[in-house]
């Protein structure tokens, strides 16, 4: 069964061949029809000596060890059902740092565990995310996280001042925002950033015709917001940058 590097759609072990890489934790989760039953979940890797696969319930505190050839059975037996793995760069999620009754939803960029270097947690089964400036992160579970993921291309707003062209006067960007769309680094990314692209006009001379491009910020998540939560004045936003 081959697992897919996805963030779309959950995946049973038991549907199709995949392929798992050594020393990366797959999370999984028994599906459950009653709301208040105890959630079960854990994750799977491949041991590098042994070749075997490890499973372990995070939420039983049991390990598991299975051959390479008897595990997709054991996991068929169990109930338990692959979830997608969030590993790329930049993932955005819209995260509540607020509480229930005063919930401040704000834009936040999962970012690695400084001790395995992968953005997925499976000691506690959830992704860590970037949401205020002096690395001010919080937990976001896996079925939170998968919830929570903002879709690329999805409109955004970048405060102007952030925007990095120092030929331009900050001052007169002070309150303003740039309309912008989620993206995704082109190559590396920078850890804790968001990219988004934007509109940029190019004015020529009189004898040249003017011409329009896109750009892609990295930027902190901090200095974005959703579109359909800002409620300042339209004059304020910006289309385009010049």
């Amino acid at each position: 069964m081959r697992i897919a590097n996805t963030d779309d759609a959950c995946v049973s072990l038991t549907q199709s061949a995949y392929h798992v890489e050594q020393e990366i934790h797959y999370p999984f989760h028994v599906p459950q029809e009653d709301p208040n039953a105890q959630p079960v979940y854990g994750s799977i890797y491949v041991d590098p000596v042994s070749k075997s696969v490890i499973i372990e319930d995070v939420s039983n505190s049991t390990i598991h060890n299975e051959s390479f050839f008897d595990w997709e059975l054991y996991m068929k037996t169990k109930g338990y059902v692959m979830m997608p793995l969030i590993r790329r760069g930049g993932a955005c999620v819209l995260v509540n740092i607020g509480t229930p009754d005063a919930p401040n939803e704000v834009l936040g960029c999962l970012i690695s565990n400084p001790e395995t270097n992968h953005l997925f947690d499976h000691a506690t089964h959830s992704y860590n995310a970037l949401v205020q400036a002096d690395n001010i992160s919080t937990r976001v579970t896996a079925f939170e996280a998968l919830e929570a993921m903002v879709k690329i291309g999805t409109p955004l707003y970048l405060n102007a001042e952030v925007i990095p062209d120092a030929d331009k006067d900050k001052q007169n960007r002070k309150g303003k925002f740039l309309k912008t769309r989620l993206n995704v680094p082109n190559l590396e990314s920078i850890e804790g950033k968001l990219y988004v692209s934007a509109v940029y006009h190019k004015k020529r001379s009189a004898k040249q015709q003017e011409t329009t491009y896109p750009v892609t910020f990295a930027v902190n998540p901090w200095d974005l917001m959703i579109e359909d939560k800002y409620d300042g004045p339209p004059e304020n936003i910006l289309d385009e940058l010049d």
